[in-house]
């Protein structure tokens, strides 16, 4: 019995229902209609075995982001853009959830249709796009990246314990270490990432990662599926942005 993690669009229909839905998360000014798609993306997560990195997306950067919004715009500011500085608290906590939940919706989005793809999918789905070999494996690479940094990170941390400059392994600590570090890290990972993709080119490996994925999946499953996904997305966008 073909499972649910089975059954996936083509590379072009995610691209266009994510499209789609898009234009409905950027244009939308109702919430109901970005906490469903939230939802909707968070089951699709799940299917997939990938909810885990949007939490953590949330707790370390959408938390604190959202937090500053409300402190900015509703106990600072007082007001909203709409209806102007001092209008009242309730504006400015109005707008701040809003775009908190336009945050929270595109980093979903984006999540569930592309940063859920891995090795060979995502090299497929660059390649059925229409991407260069070169910009295939430049762009897996860079995909790659936040592992590296983290993996280089733990690396220097522990180095810097070796040479006595860290006392201890606490959360402040690691934050005063880390503008000596930020270049290291930074350059050593980006060095690392595009020299992958150098190599992985010059082995055309995304052409032959592609090409194994394309012959493994079912096109006729793939097309419904796109169908599928497509007027999903449409039928949100049009909701999402009809006049209330």
């Amino acid at each position: 019995m073909m499972s649910l993690t089975t059954i996936r669009p083509s590379s072009r229909a995610r691209a266009l229902a994510t499209g789609i839905a898009l234009v409905g998360v950027v244009a939308t000014a109702q919430p109901t209609a970005l906490a469903l798609l939230v939802a909707a993306c968070i089951g699709i997560l799940i299917v997939q075995g990938k909810i885990s990195f949007y939490i953590r997306f949330l707790f370390r950067l959408w938390l604190p982001l959202a937090a500053g919004l409300f402190l900015v715009w509703g106990l600072i500011v007082r007001g909203s853009p709409q209806a102007g500085y001092g209008s009242g608290i309730a504006h400015g906590l109005e707008f701040a959830g809003m775009v908190a939940l336009r945050l929270a919706a595109l980093a979903a989005l984006f999540q569930a249709a592309v940063l859920s793809l891995e090795g060979l999918r995502l090299a497929a789905f660059l390649r059925e796009l229409g991407l260069s070999p070169n910009a295939t494996a430049t762009l897996v690479s860079v995909f790659n990246l936040w592992p590296e940094f983290a993996r280089r990170t733990d690396q220097v941390v522990a180095a810097r314990c070796a040479r006595g400059l860290m006392t201890d392994r606490r959360l402040w600590t690691r934050v005063r270490q880390f503008p000596w570090a930020l270049r290291t890290l930074f350059v050593g990972s980006l060095g690392s990432s595009l020299d992958r993709a150098h190599r992985w080119e010059a082995e055309r490996l995304p052409q032959r990662l592609a090409e194994t994925v394309k012959n493994q999946g079912d096109s006729k499953t793939a097309f419904w599926a796109g169908i599928v996904w497509c007027f999903v997305a449409a039928v949100w966008t049009v909701i999402s942005l009809w006049p209330k």
